[in-house]
């Protein structure tokens, strides 16, 4: 799963360390984050060897100080239902719509937790409109009434009783 700019570079792959952390926080608040391509030339001086897309995306996804961290509030799923009733699967769009949030997590939510909910209530996650082939499930009256009642077996006749 390597950036296709990493196979023309000698950059570090893998997982981040806490020190290379460190050294991307800082020099984005010394530097900004204005262009991405530039952090590995000006950073490989600090001794951060990773390509820029990497630090792009490390910053965006987990070190931003505005991040929101922890479980969607009910608010926020609604919000990200609604938004995507009208835009559909555009993530950055959505994420737009909760400070804090970013398009992989919100993306990332939907696909583990709103689209089995909505599919459970019998609604196309696409849609958002009911699905054709799905029944809403049987009251008790219904199933009650559908259920039929035993019946006593009858003594056999050539056995004594």
């Amino acid at each position: 799963m390597g950036h296709h700019c990493c196979s023309r570079q000698k950059v570090k792959r893998g997982l981040w360390s806490p020190e290379e952390d460190e050294k991307l926080v800082r020099y984005i608040t010394t530097h900004g984050h204005g262009c991405w391509s530039s952090v590995p030339k000006t950073s490989s001086i600090l001794g951060l060897q990773r390509c820029g897309k990497s630090c792009r995306l490390r910053w965006i996804n987990y070190l931003r100080p505005d991040l929101k961290r922890g479980s969607f509030t009910e608010h926020e799923e609604r919000v990200i239902i609604d938004v995507h009733r009208i835009l559909g699967n555009r993530w950055a769009q959505i994420a737009k719509h909760l400070p804090g949030r970013t398009d992989n997590e919100v993306k990332n939510f939907w696909n583990s937790c709103i689209k089995k909910k909505l599919i459970a209530q019998g609604l196309d996650p696409k849609t958002h409109n009911l699905m054709p082939n799905t029944r809403p499930p049987l009251s008790i009256t219904h199933q009650t009434y559908l259920t039929f009642p035993k019946i006593p077996a009858r003594p056999s006749p050539l056995v004594p009783t």
